[in-house]
């Protein structure tokens, strides 16, 4: 399978938990995806990939659908600096981009406790249901 665009390779990254899933990690394998290891990043980026970040990560899953009937779009990226360096480092361009709109494509359901949100960050992938059908507004 050729992921090319504008002639690069172009590489998704997800967590290794995700990866190590029957089934789910070996189709994001066939689609291109890669360990979201620091390394890793850093291999293919001197290869000449283009990796594609969700910059907010687990944090900004859980604050979707964090205030019923907000019409507010949220994205976490001050505290998210290694997108930087990365890009520092490599010598690589960063392109930001933002699908607004995306935080009301589907139900995020997590406890309201916090025991969804301090699993996930402890097992570094997100631990959430959702369902594919949002609120219309």
């Amino acid at each position: 399978m050729h992921n090319r665009f504008g002639g690069y390779f172009v590489r998704g990254i997800a967590a290794n938990a995700i990866l190590s899933v029957p089934i789910i990690g070996n189709l994001l394998s066939m689609i291109g995806t890669v360990s979201a290891s620091r390394e890793n990043c850093m291999s293919y980026l001197a290869a000449g990939s283009i990796i594609g970040i969700s910059s907010g990560g687990i944090a900004e899953i859980f604050e979707t659908n964090a205030s019923p009937g907000s019409e507010t779009e949220c994205i976490i990226l001050k505290s998210r600096g290694g997108i930087c360096k990365l890009a520092l480092q490599t010598g690589c361009n960063i392109l930001p981009s933002y699908l607004y709109g995306n935080s009301k494509a589907l139900n995020v359901w997590h406890d309201r406790f916090g025991i969804m949100r301090s699993l996930s960050r402890l097992l570094r992938v997100s631990i959430v249901f959702f369902s594919g059908e949002a609120e219309q507004t």
